[in-house]
């Protein structure tokens, strides 16, 4: 196997930073993305040297993407789903995840996100329950179990989404009054 000169290599590295750059055109990434995509694409010896340009020049950032990823995510999710989600499939550090959970994604937007979806997953459970039945039941235990379990594996806590049951329930009370 021959040795690589130095402007092959330079050229290399060249084209590696240019992919980045074009990858991180379509949408932000993670430094593991980034490293993965670079090594598959056969850029093993430059990945770590274009890494570590791009987060030089502040465009690669894993705290900056975690920022985004929690205030842009479609679907409601509890924290233990971000965390996994953040940490274990998008390789960031578990300490950069917490803190930055902790600064964006507090305990009352968390218990607004439970509130707002079991909402949704309870106005859904009574449009199925009408079109069976043909009449419109009061809530019922099964519906709430079902909206629980439902949010638990979004990764809401227990205590949340308990809190956040509560608040639907008051609610309905509310509404029949």
């Amino acid at each position: 196997m021959r040795n690589r000169s130095m402007s092959e290599r330079s050229g290399a590295y060249e084209k590696a930073i240019s992919y980045a750059l074009r990858l991180l055109g379509f949408r932000m990434r993670t430094e593991k993305e980034l490293r993965d995509r670079l090594i598959q694409k056969g850029y093993h010896p430059e990945a770590e040297q274009v890494i570590n340009r791009l987060k030089e020049l502040g465009y690669l950032d894993d705290q900056a993407y975690v920022e985004s990823y929690v205030r842009s995510r479609a679907k409601p999710a509890g924290r233990s789903r971000l965390k996994y989600e953040l940490s274990q499939k998008k390789g960031i550090a578990k300490d950069i995840v917490e803190d930055t959970l902790d600064l964006h994604y507090t305990n009352e937007q968390e218990l607004a996100a439970a509130i707002q979806l079991s909402g949704k997953l309870w106005a859904l459970a009574q449009k199925n329950s009408f079109r069976k039945t043909g009449e419109l039941r009061g809530y019922e235990l099964t519906s709430f179990k079902k909206i629980a379990s439902k949010l638990l594996a979004r990764g809401f806590s227990y205590e949340t989404v308990s809190m956040a049951l509560r608040k639907i329930r008051s609610q309905l009370i509310e509404d029949e009054i």
